[in-house]
């Protein structure tokens, strides 16, 4: 066993190993961390595999699960565009790794994203340290023995053999990986690709289908293994198997109890047990999930090499964290966001479809659909699976005639209560604040379906959310909510229609824009110059036309002018600058984040002359840029061609210092740039 530093221990918050043919043990005793790796000499001849581990300090709360897996899936793509260039410059031939990351949020969910045949598990001990229950955590596997995968391989151009793809040197067993550049189809389209499969588990209903007391003193932990452990499984290689092999490998060490073992014991004996059916390299790491600790833990399988599979645990991390510190807006304006590749992304992941959600309404419902809109009830809609399709149900919730006034001591009493949001009881609109109450009601105990506000976006209306602003006190803002449930128009046959115009759904879309930028505010989060641009149209074009509100607009405002500016810093300023004229990712995306950056030194004064000499070569070289470019340094300067000018002639001043401090004040600098650029910032 290795021995341990503990203070060392709560320092290292990253291990990245790329092993060589030495067996490998590491651990972090402090995180709960431990893996262990084999080359499994004489089977083979070299270890190809390497993992990575790495406490994540940077904050996701605004994140959900959701974003966070495709945050993943884009991390994926990214990294396997980087890899062509570094495979290219340095001549590697062949070469390509599966992938396997989970990430642990901190609070209740695994988000794991899959590429070929590592695997990852979630094991749950009891207090005696028993395996209570084990879920592979990857729903599939990518090998071109599926149907589909067979399809997309030749639909591409290229050939499957014996279940194997096939190119005119080798032939490989997985369908999907990072790198394997070598294997083309026509137009030299990429036959294995790098589309990831994103599942999300949540631990508390995890528990509880296995019957199993969350609140009891219980040990939760994630193992992923690459191929090489999963093969000695035997010839089944089903999710089934995969989890009973891992079952009874477990149950097998410390006389039934391996919860009592450390993480890098436990690696050790399944790579230890694995050996005795496995002839390929063989890579273990376990995490026991703490609370408030999040973690990506990741194995990577190279094959031609092991190459792809170091690079892939260098840079996996490092590109996730830059996608996570994307707001949804600027996430989505990348290449390779799922938003710009939603017909690939939803192909293998359905749940990121719009569905509303299960809930307690039976198929039958439908049924006793005459009788039930014969009588004054309110309805919601929902999808249940009956006879393998999904079928629409009406599902009632209350007699509106039944509902009691909101007393005068209920008005004092939340509604309901998250990080979020807090939702009183209100004066105004009573009917939709009382259907509101019984909404959130109903949710907290229909199966597999709680409503939780932070969670709802704008591509699935399940709840809808209006704001109006109840009390600003320096920044810190009180919402009350009011909850716009309308009541349901009846149509003819078995359907019913959402009293909703267009207007409304357009209104329902800037509220969440404005919600998810308030959730920030509320945070302390840093405020980019985008946002803060977006946000003053989403909050124009939702109060224009209410007079109401416009009082709660104008509080808004006061408050935002009391932000202090996030803090300007050189080397940031010096990157964004230098990547602009990179390819390490979309040019739209650069420009953003430079411009982020630009704005922050003006507001705080703090760009020096050479900063300013740098950026004048940068705009003499990108004239068009200014006018051409909407979210990039034209938005800035707002596009305009007297901006402009005026932008020449700083560029101009910033090569003398005195002919700045001179002519400033000529060129209408302070008065004109500086106050337009300041609308941004």
């Amino acid at each position: 066993m290795i021995e341990n530093d503990p203070q060392l221990d709560a320092q290292t918050t990253v291990i990245i190993s790329t092993p060589g043919n030495d067996d490998v043990q590491q651990e972090n005793s402090h995180y709960g961390f431990g893996c262990f790796e084999t080359a499994n000499i004489p089977h083979r001849s070299s270890q190809e595999d390497a993992m990575v581990w790495q406490v994540i300090k940077q904050d996701m709360s605004y994140l959900t699960p959701e974003d966070i897996g495709k945050r993943l899936w884009t991390s994926y793509k990214l990294v396997d565009e980087s890899y062509k260039e570094f495979e290219k410059s340095n001549k590697i031939h062949k070469c390509g790794s599966t992938a396997t990351t989970t990430v642990f949020d901190g609070k209740d969910n695994l988000i794991t994203a899959t590429l070929a045949d590592s695997a990852a598990f979630v094991v749950v001990y009891n207090e005696q340290g028993n395996v209570k229950a084990v879920k592979r955590l990857n729903s599939v596997v990518h090998h071109p023995t599926d149907k589909k995968e067979i399809e997309r391989i030749i639909k591409l151009g290229g050939v499957v053999i014996k279940g194997r793809v096939d190119s005119q040197v080798s032939s490989l067993a997985v369908s999907r990986a990072l790198g394997d550049y070598g294997y083309l189809g026509r137009n030299k389209q990429k036959l294995i690709c790098s589309d990831a499969t994103i599942d999300i588990l949540h631990l508390p209903t995890f528990l509880e289908s296995q019957g199993i007391n969350a609140t009891s003193a219980i040990k939760i932990q994630v193992i992923t293994a690459c191929d090489g452990f999963t093969d000695a499984a035997g010839k089944n290689q089903s999710r089934q198997k995969h989890e009973a092999y891992l079952h009874d490998v477990l149950s097998s060490l410390n006389d039934g109890k391996p919860g009592q073992k450390s993480e890098a014991e436990i690696a050790k004996y399944l790579v230890t047990r694995a050996k005795e059916k496995s002839t390929d390299n063989i890579s273990v790491s376990v995490q026991s999930l703490k609370e408030g600790t999040a973690v990506l833990l990741g194995v990577y399988d190279g094959h031609g090499g092991s190459a792809a599979a170091h690079y892939v645990a260098k840079h996996i991390g490092t590109e996730f964290l830059k996608q996570c510190a994307f707001g949804q807006e600027a996430y989505g304006w990348q290449e390779l966001s799922t938003t710009a590749k939603n017909d690939i992304f939803i192909r293998d992941n359905p749940w990121a479809i719009p569905v509303k959600p299960n809930n307690e309404a039976q198929a039958k419902s439908i049924l006793n659909f005459n009788q039930l809109k014969a009588q004054n009830y309110f309805f919601i809609f929902s999808y249940k699976t009956y006879e393998k399709k999904l079928i629409r149900v009406p599902t009632k919730l209350y007699d509106i005639n039944l509902l009691p006034a909101i007393t005068e001591s209920e008005k004092e009493q939340h509604l309901f209560t998250d990080n979020d949001f807090i939702i009183p009881a209100t004066d105004k609109r009573m009917i939709k604040a009382k259907l509101g109450k019984l909404y959130v009601e109903y949710s907290k105990h229909a199966n597999n379906f709680i409503v939780k506000i932070q969670l709802i976006d704008k591509e699935n209306h399940n709840l809808y959310v209006l704001l109006n602003l109840k009390k600003v006190n320096e920044g810190y803002l009180t919402l009350e909510n009011i909850l716009p449930i309308e009541y349901t128009n009846y149509s003819d046959g078995f359907s019913l229609n959402w009293a909703l115009s267009s207007r409304q759904q357009e209104e329902f879309n800037h509220a969440y824009e404005i919600k998810q930028f308030l959730t920030k505010l509320m945070k302390g989060q840093d405020i980019s110059a985008q946002e803060r641009f977006n946000f003053e149209c989403h909050c124009q074009k939702l109060f224009f036309n209410q007079p109401d509100l416009q009082d709660c607009y104008k509080q808004l405002q006061k408050s935002l002018s009391k932000l202090k500016p996030a803090q300007f810093k050189p080397e940031l300023f010096d990157q964004q600058l230098s990547e602009l004229t990179s390819s390490s990712s979309s040019l739209e995306v650069r420009k953003v984040r430079y411009v982020e950056e630009l704005g922050k030194a003006l507001q705080e004064k703090k760009l020096s002359m050479d900063d300013l000499k740098k950026l004048a070569l940068y705009i003499s070289n990108n004239p068009s840029h200014l006018l051409q470019e909407r979210k990039g340094v034209g938005t800035f300067f707002n596009a305009s061609s007297a901006q402009v000018d005026l932008v020449n002639k700083l560029m101009a001043m910033a090569f003398s210092e005195k002919q700045l401090l001179a002519n400033a004040p000529e060129a209408g600098l302070e008065n004109q740039a500086v106050s337009q650029a300041g609308r941004f910032w």
